[in-house]
């Protein structure tokens, strides 16, 4: 799994002043404060979000700037994603208010969950493919794949059972480890009274079932299959160290999606479905309702009337978050500004050099993803800044929480080996689009960092975009 830095949004040295937090309850919005609007489902989104109005702000009408929020892991506990965010943004209103800039900033408290809906594999902060699924049907997309095993013996006893923990299985292919995720039985009930049962299991990663793979337990001898070294579509699979256990046959293996079950369970034993993601279904358009959430608080309770169209910043994981949204909703989309984002960006054209470029890497299934055409005349009309320093190896493309293993095949032959090798490809192809809108700066000995130097320009970039 691929760790982000956690510097999403905290481009700037403390300062002196301080930025305190309030709870949205009161009928005025203060300034020079922090406040967070807890989550309302009724009215589109199921998560909080800040909202910061820089004391220095004057004028009766004011632009937006989205910061997307990027703990820089993932974790269970949404505790850690809120601190997280509160810091990040309270150090940004410090230094935002010291450059001059006069704006109101909007971040939402998206979570970034290990284990938890769906676990690590929905790259939320980054709103990657798997997380834009959600809702369509296609729980599992080509993500899972699904092992069915059949086993027969002598029937067991009333005294006699076989249960399994989902918790316990894994495959290994390359190095590489994919852990259990589903069942089509329940793992809390046992197996007694059977001389013949077949379960299938669904497992997470891309990895590929036609190549030799191992599929391993651990756990209490009393209570588990006990396989290892699992490497044929078909044959005998015996424990190694009980050679009375019962025989194995891997009957089916291949991909699946989660329509292809009536019912599945996870490893705590509830059932799943799409429905279970319903909070992390589309969080693009949960944004796109927080903004318009603030814009009534605003204007009822602070007198300030936002912008048409907002402004986007972030970085690494955030940078893709505002990337992805540009593209899902250019029209919304006055500027934004993205660094240390892997030399990877949403290209708008469908192919490359006759390979099909699939979202997020392209159109290629654009509206079937989206739910709507894309808009490339508002594309071109959104102004850019993106930066990456020139030692920036933070590479997502070799993660597979942030792209498919057919995704990074298609990265590493087709727009380079490694971020900054990938930046004139991309040069080229939105030149061709956004012409005179889009700036690539690569800065000279600098990592996955942002320096005062970089500070500097994208200060200048927000200025420019009306703070």
């Amino acid at each position: 799994m691929r760790v982000y830095l956690a510097i999403s949004i905290t481009l700037m040295l403390v300062c002196g002043c301080s930025v305190s937090v309030a709870s949205e309850t009161g009928s005025v919005l203060d300034r020079g404060v922090v406040v967070t609007v807890a989550a309302d489902p009724a009215q589109g989104f199921h998560w909080p979000y800040h909202l910061f109005i820089p004391k220095n702000l004057e004028s009766a009408t004011a632009p937006l700037l989205v910061l997307p929020n990027n703990t820089g892991s993932a974790d269970d506990d949404f505790a850690v994603h809120e601190a997280s965010a509160l810091r990040d943004l309270q150090r940004f209103g410090r230094r935002f208010t010291s450059d001059g800039l006069a704006g109101v900033l909007l971040q939402p408290v998206f979570p970034r969950f290990k284990e938890r809906m769906g676990g690590w594999r929905y790259y939320t902060h980054a709103l990657d493919r798997d997380s834009l699924l959600i809702g369509t049907g296609q729980y599992f997309e080509e993500s899972k794949v699904a092992i069915t095993i059949a086993w027969s013996g002598q029937p067991m006893g009333k005294n006699s059972s076989m249960s399994f923990s989902l918790d316990d299985l894994f495959v290994v292919q390359d190095g590489l480890v994919s852990k259990c995720v589903a069942a089509d039985w329940n793992p809390r009930e046992a197996f007694t009274g059977v001389a013949t049962f077949a379960i299938t299991l669904l497992f997470d990663g891309n990895w590929d079932p036609s190549r030799a793979f191992n599929l391993i337990e651990y756990g209490s001898p009393e209570h588990c299959f006990r396989f290892t070294n699992v490497q044929q579509r078909e044959g005998a699979i015996r424990n190694a160290q009980a050679a009375n256990m019962p025989e194995f046959r891997i009957t089916a293996i291949g991909n699946t999606t989660g329509a292809d079950f009536a019912q599945l369970w996870n490893a705590d034993g509830a059932e799943i479905s799409d429905a279970d993601l319903e909070p992390l279904r589309r969080l693009d358009q949960q944004m796109l309702a927080m903004i318009s959430d603030a814009r009534d608080r605003l204007s009822s309770k602070a007198g300030i009337i936002l912008a048409k169209k907002i402004n986007l910043y972030g970085f690494s994981a955030a940078a893709s978050f505002s990337d992805r949204f540009t593209a899902l909703h250019p029209e919304k989309v006055h500027a934004i500004a993205a660094g240390g984002f892997n030399g990877l960006l949403v290209i708008p054209q469908a192919q490359i050099n006759g390979v099909d470029l699939r979202y997020p890497l392209g159109l290629s299934d654009f509206a079937q993803v989206s739910g709507h055409p894309f808009d490339s005349t508002a594309f071109a009309a959104v102004k850019r800044f993106y930066f990456m320093g020139s030692d920036d190896t933070n590479d997502a493309a070799l993660y597979r929480d942030s792209y498919a293993r057919v995704d990074e095949e298609l990265i590493m032959a087709h727009l380079g080996p490694d971020p900054v090798s990938r930046i004139p490809v991309l040069e080229e192809l939105f030149a061709q689009v956004c012409r005179d809108n889009v700036i690539f700066r690569l800065y000279d000995d600098v990592g996955h960092e942002i320096t005062d130097a970089i500070r500097s320009d994208l200060v200048a970039f927000l200025k420019e975009a009306g703070f």
